[in-house]
């Protein structure tokens, strides 16, 4: 799978406790987006809803193709408008369950991505035990030719 590095950044992967896959790739934000102290965020980037999905078992083969549509759809569809004015997040819509917390119980968190300091990266993370966020508990780095 080659990347074009000039388009590509990253997707976010949500992985159940039964092993099913959403792998959600992350597009501009087309609403305005602040900081917390107001200032305005010019290249704000957030999940894409509808994810690719991929239920469990699956072949290696079929999980490499559902992350590289994944990979190819960067920036081409809405970002789902977490936390401008919705009170809801693109993990309790996917899941169809009211609440962050009971949404991602036992979910696991992959962050798959490039960029310019770090080159290629895989993080693992889980969900705070506060907050609607996730805590980076290994980061993997890639080698540059990685596919």
């Amino acid at each position: 799978m080659l990347v074009d590095f000039n388009e590509f950044r990253s997707v976010n992967i949500l992985v159940s406790s039964n092993k099913n896959l959403a792998v959600f790739p992350l597009s501009k934000a087309s609403y305005p987006v602040f900081d917390v102290k107001g200032k305005a965020i010019n290249d704000a980037y957030f999940a894409a809803f509808p994810p690719f999905s991929l239920d469990y078992p699956y072949s290696r083969e079929a999980l490499a193709e559902t992350i590289q549509k994944g990979i190819e759809a960067w920036d081409k569809y809405e970002c789902f408008k977490d936390g401008q004015g919705n009170k809801i997040t693109y993990e309790e819509v996917y899941y169809g369950v009211k609440g962050f917390k009971k949404a991602v119980k036992g979910i696991r968190y992959i962050s798959l991505g490039w960029n310019i300091i770090d080159g290629k990266y895989i993080d693992l993370s889980l969900p705070l035990k506060r907050g609607y966020a996730y805590l980076i508990m290994d980061r993997y780095s890639l080698s540059n030719d990685a596919d």
